[in-house]
């Protein structure tokens, strides 16, 4: 039983959000091969959808033919039906499916006549008349059809109980047990699949139903088979006698009620007759009088209006309903999302829609304001009185048959919503309906001249014609308007609608953009004058907030997930904060969306598919993840890992940088600032100036920072103010402006830190740009905000802004060697003191150790002496740079600063420490491009530190850098170019004796680990460049070298 169960569900493919498919009614209807089981028709396989398509004459027709006159003793043939669901409208092709999935959910084995009387109901077609006149809706014909079927599952039960107490006395010709199996297969087979993923056949009995519905509409002059039709042929309508024998309101069953439609009728609850007054034959006669007069059907009740609703027009215009979506009738069947936080706005196009003159409004505002959003609102409202008078059936629609019944429309603040809509439609507006022309529709196939200026003219004159009703166009970037169609000779599409707009046959709600508005619309002051502008502004935080909580349950329902509140309000902010280049609530509800997504992802992939587990919850941090990947800025809390790196940060620094831990500290306080949430959110992370010589580590620190903390030195945006010492210049760092060369390329550095917004901006060597292009940097180091060649606003709020400059440069020089002078005097001073007291040792009495005696200090504390030193040296220093600023900058350049660091001069355990750096990476570039393994002994590096340190106060450590390119690099690259070491070998690399080289010039040894053997390479003792001290060098490495065995090299270059 269990595989005839498995047999009769399908995987849909065919229903996708209420779209329906007359082939996937015929693969219901017809299968290719059946079995039955009792009075229930089976589909052992799947038919292929081509077969389902297939004309009645074809082979593939005549095969299936075959087959079913085999399989079932159905008397419809295939091409009758076939030909019957080619003829069904929309609405009755959506009735079939409603009554597949109630089937479903009923747990039936195939579709029967009782339950398509439900689908029937639900999409009544012009059959709405009639039934709203003896009160019958989708609620009680659901309620009755449940209680029929529970009725027949007791009566099962009880004898099958009967029959298993039989079989326990030892009754063998007792009938077995009967197994239900369709009311467990929900839980065996569709724990998480809702009702309508499952596809069930039709059973016999409807099939000839729906036959004998085709005749009926022949009968009746109808091309199309629609529902009034189908529930007609439920009834028991004969087409040769035009009505209902007699008989079938007599026949009833010995249980005491018909079947099929009738037994729905006489068994429902709360109508105008009971089951002694019903007469099948009375309600199809009235049923057809509807259908041919439905404005004043006999005794038609209440009801006329609504059934002129769609069908009538729909079909008074035609060409609108190609190219149009009737967002009114969205807003009858609840497909449109509420809208919230735009009152004002709404309320203000609806008093220009019932103005006498100029009624026609036109939205202006940014992307993703919500000007669409205030059109549907104006639907909606629209909508709201039909909605009130259908608001049993509208109750009846929404039950979800997958979930447990709960839904919008269940709730009584929805019905008050619907009801203050009501109240908020203007008496004007009434019975009016607002169409979305999309002008994309308007103008696709027109091939020939004329096609388009037709099209447009018969919808102008469909709208504008009394008989049609009245309907209001809404026009989706109405400035597409001019210029629309237009050929050469011709008039374009604002052109022909100015006419009808300025007689006041025709209204139109427009949106645009505001520059868009300026650009065309007001251009032309005929079309301008024919529109009244509203300005829709951007909601604010808290009004986002709102909207995201009035559409966080359809956007929750769709994921499968639940939005909690510090999540709707993480996405307000967190988007409003981070996005700056788009508009609310556009922004915030795209935020919510793939938040959303992914929740709904990660839980499908670790979901144990447990039946009745709780939905997801999207939470405050998922929203952090999100934005934090759109943004590349990490946003939420602090992980483990992120605080020990912001911790640890200073001393990662430090590993690359030598000898400017003030600027070190200063750095990491700013970042750690800005992690924890403390800093000014309205201006950038913190914006440094840093001074100094040449070479002192200032670039450096900063690509440190981009690649300790945000991930890699890429992360860094570098601008060589050199480049802009003119004036004009100015211009390339927000872009040029509208009429210039490069306009549409954008500024370098807005460019830049919008592609990048979290990003340290290093302009280098700033005090070499023109005074005014540094006013363009005011703004950013007050308000974080650049506004760009094409008035875009650049968010600067999440960078750390690094300036460096060598202002002050010769003053740090002098003042540096004054202070070395002063130094060594005084230790000079305590020598000669030392000498004239007898005591100790000559030249043993440092300064430091002089203030310790003074201050009482003893040996531990010469740290602090050292510190205490080092800030009065730096604060000698700060001042005389602070002081050459003054006199090159800006005063209210300098005031937006949050820090100017002046970076001390190299010692020489900064130099030393450096220069096993530049070693370091140069051994390193030698293994990742050559395996080559070398190893530099103390020699070198004190070689290329003594060539650096004569003149590093002046020009830093960059002259170490050509030392070491000097003896280090050239003498391995000229082994590895001459042979001597190749690919994977290990090598030592030391300074050599210079009396071993043949013109006195300093020499580096090169031996080969593998078999000892070496190679002797000159250095090039006039080719170290400004700074450098080749000279020396040799020297220093020639008594460095005094007392170790002299090495004999195999080859000597």
């Amino acid at each position: 039983m269990l595989f005839l169960m498995l047999l009769c569900l399908y995987p849909n493919n065919n229903i996708n959000n209420g779209i329906y498919n007359k082939n996937f009614v015929q693969a219901l209807v017809f299968p290719t091969s059946s079995f039955s089981i009792g009075q229930s028709t089976f589909l052992p396989q799947r038919r292929r959808r081509d077969e389902c398509i297939t004309s009645p004459h074809s082979t593939t027709a005549k095969t299936i033919n075959h087959q079913r006159r085999h399989h079932t003793s159905s008397s419809t043939s295939f091409s009758s039906l076939s030909m019957i669901f080619e003829r069904m409208s929309e609405e009755c092709i959506g009735s079939l499916v409603t009554a597949q999935t109630e089937s479903a959910r009923l747990s039936q084995p195939s579709v029967g006549c009782e339950v398509m009387t439900v689908g029937i109901i639900d999409r009544p077609e012009k059959a709405r008349q009639t039934l709203n006149s003896y009160g019958i809706t989708l609620r009680k014909a659901r309620l009755t059809v449940e209680n029929m079927f529970r009725e027949d599952e007791n009566e099962e039960e009880e004898d099958n109980a009967k029959n298993n107490g039989e079989n326990d006395n030892g009754d063998k010709n007792a009938k077995p047990k009967k197994n239900s199996i369709f009311a467990m297969s929900p839980q065996l087979l569709n724990m998480n699949r809702k009702a309508r993923d499952v596809e069930l056949p039709f059973a016999p009995p409807l099939k000839r139903v729906l036959s004998r519905a085709g005749s009926i509409a022949d009968s009746l002059d109808s091309p199309t088979v629609n529902s009034e039709h189908v529930l007609l042929s439920l009834l028991g309508y004969d087409a040769n006698l035009g009505r209902v024998p007699d008989e079938i309101d007599a026949s009833v069953e010995e249980r005491g009620y018909a079947r099929g439609a009738l037994a729905v009728f006489l068994r429902m609850e709360g109508v105008s007759w009971d089951s002694s007054t019903f007469s099948a034959a009375e309600f199809c006669r009235r049923l057809i009088m509807d259908m041919k007069y439905p404005s004043s059907g006999g005794g038609s009740g209440g009801g006329g209006e609504l059934v002129t609703g769609v069908s009538d027009k729909k079909s008074s215009t035609p060409t609108l309903n190609d190219v149009g979506t009737d967002l009114t009738d969205l807003a009858t069947r609840m497909e449109l999302d509420p809208v919230h936080g735009r009152d004002l706005e709404i309320q203000s196009a609806l008093r220009t829609l019932v103005r006498r003159r100029k009624n026609n409004p036109c939205l202006m505002g940014e992307p993703g304001v919500g000007k669409t959003a205030i059109a549907e609102g104006v639907a909606q409202i629209l909508a709201a009185p039909n909605m009130l008078e259908r608001l049993d059936e509208l109750f009846d629609r929404s039950i979800d048959s997958g979930t447990n019944g709960e839904d919008l429309f269940t709730k009584q603040e929805e019905v008050n919503r619907i009801q203050q809509l009501a109240k908020l439609c203007p008496a004007k507006l009434r019975n009016h309906r607002v169409v979305s022309l999309e002008l994309a529709n308007l103008v696709a196939g027109t091939k020939y001249r004329g096609e388009f200026e037709e099209r447009l003219q018969a919808i102008v004159e469909e709208v504008t014609d009394e008989r049609a009703p009245p309907t209001i166009l809404f026009i989706d970037e109405i400035h597409t308007l001019v210029g629309a169609g237009s050929a050469e000779g011709g008039i374009d599409a604002a052109n022909m609608l100015k006419p009808a707009l300025a007689r006041g046959k025709l209204q139109v709600i427009g949106a645009t953009t505001i520059s868009e508005y300026r650009k065309y619309i007001e251009k032309d002051a005929a079309l301008e004058r024919r529109l009244q502008p509203l300005l829709v502004k951007e909601p604010t935080v808290d009004q986002t907030v709102a909207i995201l909580e009035a559409i966080s349950e359809k956007y929750g329902a769709h994921h499968g997930v639940r939005y909690t509140r510090d999540s709707l309000v993480a996405a307000a902010k967190l988007s409003e904060r981070y996005i700056t280049d788009r508009f609310l609530p556009d922004k915030a509800i795209d935020l919510l969306d793939e938040a959303g997504a992914a929740v709904q992802m990660e839980h499908a992939f670790h979901s144990t598919s447990i039946p009745m587990s709780p939905l997801p919850e999207v939470t405050e941090q998922d929203v952090s993840e999100i934005i934090s990947k759109w943004t590349n800025i990490p946003i939420g809390k602090l992980t483990s890992t992120e605080s020990s790196t912001l911790l640890d940060l200073e001393t990662s620094l430090a590993e690359r940088v030598k000898g400017q831990q003030r600027a070190i500290k200063s750095i990491a306080r700013a970042v750690r600032r800005a992690r924890s949430g403390l800093r000014d959110a309205g201006r950038p992370v913190a914006s440094f100036l840093f001074c100094g010589s040449t070479g002192v580590g200032k670039t450096w620190l900063a690509k440190s920072l981009a690649a300790q903390y945000y991930g890699s030195e890429k992360d860094m945006i570098r601008i060589d103010m050199s480049e802009y010492m003119e004036k004009h210049t100015a211009s390339r760092l927000t872009g040029p402006p509208p009429g210039y060369v490069g306009y549409e390329e954008g500024g370098q550095l807005t460019e830049a830190v919008r592609r990048a917004p979290h990003s340290v901006v290093l302009l280098d060597e700033i005090e070499k740009a023109h005074r005014d292009v540094l006013n363009v940097l005011l703004q950013v180091m007050e308000d974080g905000v650049l506004t760009d060649g094409k008035g875009r606003s650049i968010c600067f709020k999440n960078v750390i802004l690094v300036m460096t400059s060598n202002v002050g440069s010769r003053q740090i020089l002098e003042l540096v060697s004054q202070q070395r002078l002063q130094r060594a005097q005084k230790n000079g001073l305590r020598k000669k003191k030392k000498r004239r007291g007898g005591g100790g040792e000559e030249g043993s009495t440092t300064f430091e150790e002089f203030v310790m005696g003074n201050e009482g200090l003893n040996g531990d504390d010469s740290a602090l002496v050292e510190s205490m030193i080092a800030a009065e040296e730096y604060s000698a220093l700060s001042e005389v740079v602070q002081e050459e600023l003054q006199k090159e900058m800006k005063p209210e350049l300098l005031n937006r600063i949050d820090e100017i660091i002046v970076f001390s001069p190299l010692d020489d355990d900064n130099l030393r420490d450096i220069a096993n750096a530049i070693v370091d990476a140069s051994i390193e570039r030698a293994y990742k491009e050559r395996s080559i393994r070398l190893v530099a002994t103390e020699s070198i590096i004190e070689s290329i530190m003594n060539d650096g340190a004569m003149n590093a106060a002046q020009f830093g450590a960059r002259p170490m850098r050509r030392a070491a390119q000097r003896i280090f690099e050239d003498a391995v690259s000229d082994a590895i170019v001459r042979g001597f070491l190749v690919d994977g070998d290990r090598a030592t690399v030391d300074m050599g004796r210079v009396e071993n080289s043949m013109t006195g010039s300093p020499t580096v040894v090169i031996v080969r680990e593998k078999d000892g053997a070496s190679l002797m390479v000159e250095v090039d003792d006039g080719s170290g460049g400004i700074g450098s001290s080749a000279a020396s060098s040799s020297r220093l490495s020639n008594a460095y070298l005094n007392g170790r065995d002299e090495l004999q090299p195999d080859m000597m270059l």
